[in-house]
């Protein structure tokens, strides 16, 4: 179900990461910082959009 799809995404990125020689932890750390900073809001659907300082 959705779960192996999902696998098969990690395992098609880490394959492509390790093919171009990207190590992924070295990688996510930082992105998880950044990403961490950002402020989100739901829309009218209810799903989350990053919100842009003014």
């Amino acid at each position: 179900m959705l779960g192996e799809e999902l696998a098969d995404v990690v395992l098609y990125v880490a394959t492509v990461a390790e093919m171009t020689g990207i190590d992924l932890a070295t990688e996510v750390e930082p992105q998880l910082l950044q990403d961490s900073a950002r402020t989100y809001e739901p829309n009218s659907h209810g799903a989350l959009v990053r919100v842009f300082g003014e």
